[in-house]
């Protein structure tokens, strides 16, 4: 397939619109291919606009919210499970535990890649089914893990799948629903990130907390604390099937959202706009029919119409046929000229924007994240407090802002909030340095948390409308690989200039949180305009 320039259209970043002539390899009797794929186009955002919001698009919303909520609970339970007993079990040593969490972020920066470029050539629907599969299989499996390399290869696999479907959540949802109702839809599946914080603090509050271990072995060796822990017999519950260790059931059931989501997905038709993008115009009008009812199919039979004659009046370019595997080594080839085409003169101005957005973004917060406890430990916080409890209320403190998102986004605007969100977060940030306790830390923790969702929010919103369709699962997977990036760059330095300096880590977070929110006003507005 060819990917030269010319086929992306002709689009303009100072409005931020895209060309209708997005590429395809239709060929039409008597008219350019440029005609046929407009045409298909618009009747398809015809039917979209005209059928308004279905029960099927709301279970796929649905399906894609609880997608992101169970990539959350596998990214989360990792900061629970390198605290229980796991660490003798596997002989986690502090360094480990730092090997642990970037192996996770190194597959999800890969996955990102991988997946994303995949989904642009196989399909939306097809590639997240087989990334919450890959997420399921390593996940579950690494609760079965025997030692340190099986549990880090496990999770590093795990991560794979993770940073797959992030991406192709977001833009599967977003080509499946009426323009006027995108922002809201995608900010509904943002919402469910939360939903999974919750989810994971709740689990590990049921299932670790009863049975952990006493928290009063800072001092002590890895092989002094095994000992203290075998004395206690702790970190044991008991099931219909015997006795088991509270991590390995608590890994277990964080990896069964996945499966849900798995049989979820197999009952969900293929992006009908996905399939326009590459000239099969059948499979996208049998896509669009099987998302309404009836009834709702008399309402918009004429664009339906439309589309058939689309279909009728050209030839459609045979499809690539082969296995899965086929189908991934085939996306690996094209890989490099996609890629190539966000740093044209088109699209470069919005990649290199959303690029430091993200590495910005994710450099400074999870940065702060992972070096947050030991700064909290040196400040006097209560360290007999139930972590468990405190993260359940810390998660849930995002509620707020995901609710904003909801009501005000497409008014406020996607750009608006995310620099707003980001500058608030940037200056809470400062305030840090001032807080001591665990009432303040806590608190401090709430507030930072639910002024960040927003931007979060709204930057994943924005990632899943810049970009043309047949480059949509390329550029966010991209900018969810460089996020990654960020993660493994924050965690590493922090972890380096954090020992005994309090006031250099936050003010490297809030400049980067700043970069962020500064870049946001340069990239184009998406709100309310239909996708190419």
């Amino acid at each position: 397939m060819d990917f030269s320039s010319h086929q992306l259209g002709h689009q303009s970043d100072s409005d931020g619109g895209m060309s209708a002539d997005e590429k395809t390899p239709l060929v039409a009797g008597g008219s350019s291919v440029k005609n046929s794929t407009t045409l298909a186009k618009e009747a398809l955002e015809n039917v979209l606009d005209l059928g308004g919001l279905t029960w099927s698009q709301w279970m796929i919303t649905m399906a894609c919210g609880f997608a992101n909520a169970a990539d959350a609970v596998e990214i989360l339970c990792i900061s629970f499970v390198i605290t229980t007993t796991a660490e003798c079990d596997l002989g986690l040593t502090e360094h480990r535990k730092g090997y642990v969490t970037s192996s996770l972020f190194l597959g999800m920066m890969l996955g990102g890649w991988m997946w994303g470029s995949a989904s642009d050539q196989m399909g939306r629907k097809r590639t997240l089914l087989a990334a919450m599969v890959f997420n399921f299989f390593f996940s579950f499996g690494s609760a079965f893990s025997v030692n340190f390399w099986m549990f880090i290869g496990m999770r590093f696999a795990s991560g794979l799948g993770i940073g797959g479907s992030i991406p192709i959540l977001f833009n599967y949802c977003g080509e499946m629903v009426p323009a006027k109702f995108r922002g809201r839809m995608l900010s509904l599946v943002a919402c469910f990130w939360m939903v999974g914080g919750v989810l994971v603090a709740a689990l590990a509050w049921a299932i670790v907390s009863p049975a952990s271990c006493p928290n009063d072995s800072s001092s002590l060796s890895l092989k002094e604390i095994c000992i203290e822990q075998a004395k206690l017999d702790c970190g044991w519950i008991t099931v219909a099937w015997g006795p088991v260790k509270t991590w390995r059931l608590f890994t277990g059931c964080c990896s069964l959202l996945s499966l849900v989501v798995i049989i979820w997905l197999t009952f969900l038709p293929e992006s009908p706009r996905w399939y326009v993008s590459q000239g099969n115009v059948r499979s996208a009008v049998e896509g669009v029919r099987r998302m309404y009812s009836s009834k709702q199919l008399q309402e918009v039979e004429s664009a339906l119409k439309s589309m058939d004659n689309v279909h009728v009046n050209c030839i459609e370019a045979p499809e690539q046929e082969g296995t899965l595997m086929a189908s991934v080594a085939r996306s690996f080839r094209v890989f490099g000229a996609q890629f190539s085409q966000l740093f044209n003169r088109e699209f470069r101005r919005r990649t290199i924007l959303l690029s430091i957005i993200w590495f910005g973004l994710s450099f400074g917060f999870y940065g702060l994240s992972m070096w947050l406890p030991s700064y909290f430990r040196n400040g006097g916080v209560d360290t007999d407090s139930n972590i468990y409890m405190l993260s359940f209320f810390v998660n849930l403190s995002n509620f707020p802002g995901n609710v904003f998102c909801l009501l005000f986004l497409d008014r406020v605007g996607r750009r608006a909030t995310l620099s707003i969100s980001m500058f608030l977060s940037a200056t809470c940030v400062l305030f840090l340095f001032f807080i001591s306790g665990s009432t303040g830390s806590t608190v401090f923790s709430c507030v930072f948390s639910g002024l960040s969702i927003a931007g979060w929010n709204a930057v994943d919103v924005i990632s899943s409308e810049v970009y043309p369709t047949i480059l949509r699962g390329t550029a966010f997977g991209l900018m969810a690989g460089l996020g990654r990036l960020g993660s493994i760059c924050g965690n590493l330095v922090f972890g380096e200039v954090g020992g005994n300096n309090k006031l250099l880590p936050l003010l490297l977070c809030s400049a980067c949180i700043f970069m962020a929110a500064i870049a946001t006003p340069f990239l184009p507005n998406m709100a309310g305009r239909k996708l190419d």
